[in-house]
């Protein structure tokens, strides 16, 4: 793996270490000042919260249902960082936003160890700053967890075949093999078969098949039941049904049929790939075809090629797909971030190399200057069109942040101080992307999660039983029970049980008699019951007071 010459200057490092600071204030900053997003983020904080709550460290249940789409590894994570930093909606998004920027670091030193210091500081650029990658790592689901931990197996590979001794190749394939292991506990199969689809493009197309031998196949497979073994196998002596519904509903039918509500068109992922990526696609693209055209080396490890076929695997393998989910593609932005700072680092002239990249970003910048225009000629009910017009005026201030760093890059590109015109493009789109998805608030307020629970939340006193009639409002839940109230159901459990249907609904209706007072007719006695109605006059909560 050639390098390109790099700068060890006292002020070069400081550059970088000042950047850092700014780029982890500008991922961390925002966390606490965006609403949850209903309803995965209402639901992945909730999980470890009723870990937290019952010490049942087993089983993932929401609403006191066991809940095994998922292994734990998320939920166990999370459930620690709410018992150290408290039950608050940052923290729920921590263990997410934090291997997000571990990625981002990961990137930054295995460019540094493949291809040089620039290259690794300009594939994290990349990455922290690409607009999929950083939307991931502000919204609480399982993807950016497998994304790191699947990253952390591409790079250990790439070290253990490009390594010629055999003892250290062990133990860097051993960490693959764990870092596979530790993914799948965090997502499932998924993160085993990824990495072999992967492992086998690269053999098929360079025809390496000597590589087949320095897999460590059979301590590898081992190092992966170790970690995943006790988990399985404690769940399925629990639920009878567990292997059935875990191996086969939630992997098998869940990727070949469409009965999820996932499917979209083949080319899904390809635009939404093209968007993910901005305003980063040609060194993206130069990257991946320098990758794919440089001369091949009869017994050498070709590293850029096998990142780049690490992420083909990814893409190939979702796209015929009947469940499709912006999330799936993430484990394709790192790899080709690493593709991306190499060709960057390599280019010996800063303006040719920025200048698309300039461009594009630019053209961000102008499309939410444009955004209070928009919002103008919305012809929407007034609650919303106040909300268009917040969204509208925070775009604009974003995109004025933007024009101003891209003019800022230029000119120091122009200066040839290629270094300092990626940091400062780099932080105009991290501090945009922060301010502007603050916006989101506005769509949240109206789905009505966190709306929901400040309105519901004076009404009910302390040990209060909280019921839900036709909806199960995530968002609300964890922000009303996480604080003082306890979850209940009325007879049975509300919600979805690992059979995948509904009950306890028909339990709790006959005794609660919608009349014009808003009084129950109960059996056992008077109790408070708070209806709270969505803008349509449809009444999908209750909240239920005992007595």
């Amino acid at each position: 793996m050639d390098r390109p010459p790099v700068t060890n200057s006292t002020s070069t490092r400081w550059l970088l270490v000042a950047f850092g600071l700014l780029v982890a204030w500008l991922w961390f900053g925002n966390l606490g000042l965006r609403a949850l997003t209903d309803p995965d983020e209402g639901r992945y904080a909730e999980i470890p919260r009723e870990m937290l709550a019952t010490g049942d460290w087993l089983a993932p249940h929401l609403n006191g249902i066991q809940y095994l789409e998922k292994p734990p590894l998320q939920y166990w994570g999370t459930a620690v960082l709410f018992k150290l930093a408290g039950i608050k909606p940052w923290v729920s998004r921590l263990y997410n936003a934090g291997l997000g920027f571990a990625t981002v670091l990961l990137v930054a030193w295995a460019g540094r160890r493949f291809f040089g210091t620039r290259a690794g500081v300009f594939g994290a650029l990349v990455l922290a700053s690409s607009l999929l990658f950083y939307a991931m790592g502000h919204v609480n689901t399982l993807d950016m967890g497998l994304t790191f931990y699947l990253t952390a197996a591409a790079v250990a590979f790439t070290l253990a075949q490009a390594d010629p001794g055999p003892g250290t190749r062990r133990w860097w394939m051993w960490l693959a093999w764990l870092s596979i292991g530790l993914a799948v506990l965090q997502k499932g199969l998924v993160a085993l078969v990824l990495p072999g689809f992967a492992i086998a493009l690269y053999v098929v197309v360079q025809r390496e098949w000597q590589l087949l031998q320095r897999l460590w196949l059979a301590s590898g497979l081992a190092v992966v039941l170790v970690v995943n073994g006790p988990w399985w196998w404690l769940m399925a002596r629990r639920n009878p049904g567990f292997v059935d519904w875990f191996f086969v509903h939630e992997h098998y039918t869940r990727f070949t049929s469409t009965e999820h509500g996932r499917s979209q068109p083949w080319w899904y992922f390809s635009a939404l790939l093209l968007v993910g990526l901005l305003p980063w696609i040609a060194p993206v693209a130069r990257g991946a075809l320098a990758a794919w055209r440089k001369p091949v080396i009869a017994g050498v490890f070709h590293a850029e090629r096998f990142l780049l076929l690490w992420a083909a695997a990814v893409f190939i393998f979702y796209t015929p797909s009947g469940s499709k989910l912006a999330p799936y593609i993430l484990p394709m932005v790192p790899p080709l971030a690493l593709l991306a700072g190499r060709r960057l680092a390599l280019l010996p002239a800063a303006t040719p190399a920025l200048r698309s990249t300039l461009m594009l970003a630019t053209l961000m910048a102008a499309v939410l200057l444009c955004l209070p225009f928009v919002a103008a000629r919305i012809d929407v009910e007034p609650l919303y069109r106040a909300g268009y017009r917040v969204i509208a005026r925070t775009g604009a201030m974003a995109g004025a942040l933007l024009l101003l760093s891209v003019a800022l890059a230029a000119l120091l590109a122009r200066q040839r101080l290629r270094l300092s015109a990626m940091a400062a493009l780099a932080s105009g789109l991290l501090a945009s992307l922060a301010l502007f998805t603050n916006s989101t608030n506005e769509f949240e307020r109206w789905r009505g999660g966190t709306r929901l629970a400040d309105e519901v939340r004076p009404l009910l006193r302390d040990g209060a039983q909280l019921f839900c009639l036709d909806l199960y409002p995530q968002v609300a839940i964890f922000m009303l029970v996480a604080g003082r109230l306890v979850l209940r159901d009325a007879g049975g459990r509300i919600g979805r049980s690992a059979s995948g249907r509904q009950r306890g609904g028909a339990e709790f209706l006959p005794r609660f008699d919608r009349t014009t007072a808003h009084e129950p007719a109960c059996s056992d006695g008077p109790h408070q019951v708070v209806e709270v109605f969505a803008e349509d006059s449809q009444p999908p909560f209750a909240a239920h007071v005992g007595r």
